[in-house]
């Protein structure tokens, strides 16, 4: 029995490791480009420059579908940050009657071919993640993520799309998913440029 068990980690360990690469089949020269490759902006990160300002955002909520929307404002600045790698928004707004302070990185990951979001605000304690596509004219991004409900604690999947109206506004919408499948728009935020 021993020796079975010590032939079939053998046969896994082998098995395992010739699906992998180590870095001595490569030349020095090839592991640079490699990481230069995956460090550098490129032309999808570029397609994030519309984002970049100073906004006004007006934000309606649906608690659930053909639910009363409720209004609110705020104001938005999304900027550059690590050499043109990632945008960071600094988010500010009262919802629900309450301060609404949230913060965001959205990038393109050049090694998975995403784009990639990370979402928190001070209505959770969660961190939303997403990862996303854009058309081929490079002005509407499809965001794919899941979040925690915090009544029902059920995870929850959620499809957001930002669409490029114009270099002075751009849209936020997202969906959320009902327990049969079934979308329903959940928020959307139209962003309009102060400067």
């Amino acid at each position: 029995m021993r020796r079975f068990i010590i032939l079939t980690l053998l046969i896994f360990l082998t098995l395992g490791c010739s699906k992998s690469k180590s870095y001595n089949q490569f030349t020095p020269e090839e592991i640079d480009a490699a990481w230069r490759s995956a460090a550098n902006p490129n032309d999808k990160h570029k397609l994030l420059e519309p984002f970049v300002g100073t906004w006004d955002a007006a934000i309606t909520w649906w608690g659930e579908p053909q639910g009363v929307p409720i209004t609110s404002k705020a104001q938005s600045r999304k900027s550059w940050i690590l050499g043109g790698r990632f945008i960071r928004q600094e988010f500010e707004g009262v919802t629900m009657g309450e301060h609404l302070s949230g913060r965001g990185i959205t990038g393109y990951d050049n090694l998975r071919e995403k784009f990639v979001s990370m979402w928190t605000d001070s209505m959770s304690t969660a961190i939303m993640i997403s990862t996303g596509t854009v058309n081929e004219d490079g002005d509407k991004f499809v965001f794919h993520g899941d979040f925690m409900d915090p009544v029902t604690r059920e995870l929850k999947h959620s499809r957001s799309e930002v669409t490029v109206d114009n270099h002075d506004q751009h849209t936020f919408v997202a969906y959320e998913s009902l327990p049969g499948g079934e979308e329903y728009k959940a928020v959307e935020i139209i962003y309009k440029r102060v400067k």
